[in-house]
């Protein structure tokens, strides 16, 4: 249960409620499912508070101390976050769809399952944060630092990780359609299961091959990556053998097909290959 007379005080002076915090440091704030929508916490201590289901909607969060705070299914949705730090805080479940969280600390916080949806992470640092099954579909990563980070069964679709950092991380199993990777560093990173289409962006991604090293020195990345992309024309061609088999009458007869015997679906397929092709020199 949270303490009402705690969040008295935070909303009416973040001056005096800072104050309060120097004062009683052993003290953990509980601001468990507070509504503290839309109001003003800039550079407000929150650090190790309770601020589990609280609701933080529109709130301004700027330069907030929010490290080791458990906002585990908080609401932030369009909260001010830029630049706060959030260092080792519990985000797990948490809402935080259109959230402003440009250059914000967010080091080995635990975003898993957390609904970060055209969110702003641009220059953000998410060094070995936990992304597991975190929704990023159409966020702004640009140059972001997720240096060891863990992104699995992450949703990254329409997301612009343009020139963001993932070195050494693990990106498994993500969904990444119309995804911007260019300019990604993946040196020492561990990819697989990728699941993306001709619209994901993969031009000039940086491995360990374009960092200078020899090239029987070639990293897991670089061998995942042809593997994934290989691996994806595979499964291309046995889902277009599955779908030519089970709509045979209806594909034939599209008439977006410049051969009536040839599916579009087996023009897509033609173009994948072509695409992977082009990828599999990149790297290589």
């Amino acid at each position: 249960m949270s303490d009402s007379t705690q969040i008295k005080l935070l909303k009416e002076n973040v001056l005096l409620w800072n104050q309060w915090r120097q004062q009683n440091h052993f003290v953990i704030p509980d601001l468990s499912g507070a509504n503290l929508r839309q109001v003003n916490l800039s550079e407000a201590n929150l650090s190790g508070a309770n601020l589990s289901k609280a609701d933080l909607s529109g709130a301004n969060l700027h330069k907030a101390q929010l490290r080791k705070a458990n906002l585990q299914q908080a609401q932030l949705k369009q909260t001010n976050l830029s630049e706060a730090d959030l260092i080792q805080a519990n985000l797990s479940q948490a809402i935080l769809t259109d959230a402003n969280l440009s250059k914000a600390y967010l080091s080995l916080a635990d975003l898993s399952g957390a609904d970060l949806r055209e969110a702003n992470l641009y220059k953000a640092y998410l060094l070995e944060a936990c992304l597991r099954e975190t929704r990023l579909e159409r966020a702004k990563l640009l140059r972001a630092d997720l240096q060891k980070a863990i992104l699995i069964k992450t949703q990254l679709s329409e997301a612009n990780l343009e020139k963001a950092n993932l070195t050494q991380a693990v990106v498994q199993d993500i969904i990444a359609f119309k995804t911007n990777f260019r300019e990604v560093k993946l040196i020492k990173a561990t990819l697989s299961n990728w699941t993306i289409n001709q619209e994901t962006e993969l031009e000039g991604m940086i491995t360990d091959s374009e960092s200078s090293k020899p090239e029987e020195q070639k990293s897991f990345a670089e061998i995942s990556l042809k593997n994934l992309i290989s691996s994806d024309v595979n499964q291309s061609y046995q889902q277009s053998k599955w779908v030519s088999r089970t709509f045979p009458t209806r594909l034939n007869n599209n008439p977006l097909s410049e051969n009536p015997q040839e599916s579009p679906h087996s023009q897509e397929l033609a173009q994948h290959k072509l695409r992977a092709e082009r990828l599999k020199n990149l790297i290589s």
